[in-house]
Parts: structure tokens; sequence; C-alpha cells
């Protein structure tokens, strides 16, 4: 069987209490430490932008 993860981006809040210049570290970190561990695929999501903004949106 084939596993995959995904990548922390703070699209989730997955990045919260790091401080935003170790981010992107972070997020090279845990790819190195997937990578290592022996998974098929790396995942990231396609959004534009790392952080959700709140809105007012309905």
């Amino acid at each position: 069987m084939r596993f995959g993860a995904f990548v922390p981006q703070g699209w989730r809040m997955d990045l919260v209490g790091i401080p935003e210049e170790r981010h992107w570290e972070t997020m090279r970190s845990v790819a190195a430490t997937i990578e290592r561990s022996g998974y098929e695929s790396l995942w990231v999501y396609d959004h534009f932008h790392t952080v959700p903004v709140p809105s007012q949106e309905v």
C-alpha cells in the first residue's frame, strides 16, 4: 500500500505558534522528514495564500 502526506502550509492553521519567519524552514523540515520516512508522495494545497483571513462572507 502507498501512502502520501500533506506538508503544513498554514492553510489549516497548522503553523500557529511558529514564528512567521520560520514557516518556510518548518515546511521544508516536514517535507524532508516525510521523504526520509518512505512516503510515496508529498502533497501541498493549491491556494495562493497560506493563512485564511476571516471574512463576513455568508
